[in-house]
């Protein structure tokens, strides 16, 4: 007699135990069999895990590729090409969203292609050989996936050589201003400005960031006579007492100007080189470094500007755009650096969001500085006066280093150092 499957009456099936041999293999066992979920961060640790379980070496490079899944965005496209770039993607294992406005011939559309690393290899690999309209498509996509991959190199900043990949840079807040939202009036002295500055290098900051005009939502203008005025001598001073690049924090190529002549390495431009047409070109001229941040308006208009319908692809995409325009100024892309501006132009759920997806801007190619400080979001998620935030701060510099940040940017140094040296230890551990 037969069973359904065509074994005969009595015979074990493939899925029963018994008293097959693999019954026996199993009773030997230490322990009964387990299942366990696995969280990986990035190839290394991939590949770290798979090695300790013996895993052949020949076989890790291709075994990693296939454990970490992307979704990549890519757009925009005419209809045609962005129904054809689904079709190569599903080709080869992988699957892509396209809006149903794009199986209409004409108007055009954004593709999210969703796979492993190695399908999205194949894709552009397939791309190569197909019409120049989609080895060009195949081309950016290469690129973005290298780019968000990449975690090495460093940042050049006149004679400074700042790291990336591997500790996480803390940019110390010297405000020398009266009206600083944190800090304001604490360090107008040349005197208390050093000290601070010092005090800052010696608490784990790489870079000191001095400002001499506020930036808070509604401040007023600064003549840049009287920015000058304030950030000059200082420093001047700080140049020849710290061994760390230090940062201009302004709009005005004057100021940046008599700032890298007094020993700055580094603009750190809220308008991201828009603000004075004359910036890119200094900046270029002297090798100094720039940080290209996102904001809309000025402060003054900021905070009414903050209407988006894609606020992370916007984003994203400015400052993707502003490092192309750094670059043809004669910027060296190795001395760019990005912020996405959080508080700047955005409420305080915006400011979340981009935090919770601050790993997409890895993308960008450009290391990632953020600045969270005691800023109006912690205020708001937390119920806390400014002065009562440091706990906020904390978690949301923990997150941005976890997230890839190159460096934040904090009054607190010494607590926010701790922070960043912690998070970078979890990060390494093998």
């Amino acid at each position: 007699m037969t069973g359904k499957a065509g074994h005969s009456a009595g015979e074990a099936q493939p899925d029963q135990t018994g008293d097959s041999p693999i019954s026996a293999l199993v009773a030997e066992l230490d322990g009964p069999p387990w299942a366990r979920v696995l969280r990986v961060v990035g190839h290394r640790e991939a590949e770290r895990l798979m090695a300790t379980m013996g895993v052949e070496a020949r076989e890790l490079p291709s075994l990693t590729q296939k454990v970490l899944h992307r979704l990549v965005q890519v757009g925009p496209l005419p209809n045609p090409l962005a129904r054809s770039l689904k079709s190569h993607f599903t080709h080869v294992g992988g699957d892509a969203a396209i809006p149903g406005a794009a199986y209409d011939q004409d108007g055009e559309s954004e593709v999210i292609l969703i796979g492993r690393l190695d399908q999205l290899s194949s894709l552009c690999r397939r791309l190569e050989i197909g019409v120049p309209e989609l080895r060009r498509v195949g081309e950016v996509l290469d690129q973005a996936l290298r780019r968000d991959a990449n975690v090495g190199g460093e940042v050049r900043a006149r004679d400074f050589r700042l790291e990336c990949g591997r500790a996480t840079t803390v940019m110390g807040i010297l405000n020398v201003t009266p009206d600083s939202f944190s800090d304001g009036g604490l360090f107008e002295s040349v005197d208390a400005a050093i000290k601070r500055g010092v005090e800052m290098v010696a608490e784990g900051a790489g870079i000191i960031d001095v400002g001499g005009a506020s930036s808070r939502p509604n401040a007023d203008e600064v003549d840049p006579s009287v920015e000058a005025e304030r950030v000059i001598p200082v420093i001047k001073e700080l140049a020849s007492e710290i061994e760390v690049p230090i940062s201009i924090d302004t709009t005005n190529a004057g100021v940046a100007e008599a700032a890298i002549d007094a020993g700055a390495s580094i603009v750190n431009d809220i308008t991201a080189l828009t603000a004075d047409p004359a910036m890119g070109a200094l900046a270029a001229a002297t090798g100094a470094a720039v940080v290209l941040m996102h904001m809309r308006g000025n402060p003054r208009t900021m905070t009414s500007e903050v209407e988006y319908e894609d606020l992370v692809g916007e984003v994203w995409q400015y400052l993707a755009e502003r490092i192309i325009a750094a670059v043809d100024v004669g910027i060296d892309p190795a001395a760019i650096v990005v912020d996405p501006g959080i508080g700047f132009a955005k409420t305080s759920e915006q400011s979340l969001t981009i935090l919770r997806r601050l790993g997409e801007f890895r993308s960008l190619g450009a290391p990632l500085l953020v600045g969270v400080s005691r800023k109006s979001f912690i205020g708001q998620a937390l119920e806390l006066p400014v002065g009562e935030r440091l706990e906020g701060t904390l978690a949301a510099v923990a997150w941005c280093v976890f997230q890839g940040a190159w460096g934040v940017r904090v009054h607190d140094v010494g607590q926010a150092s701790r922070a960043c040296r912690m998070i970078d230890a979890i990060l390494s551990a093998p």
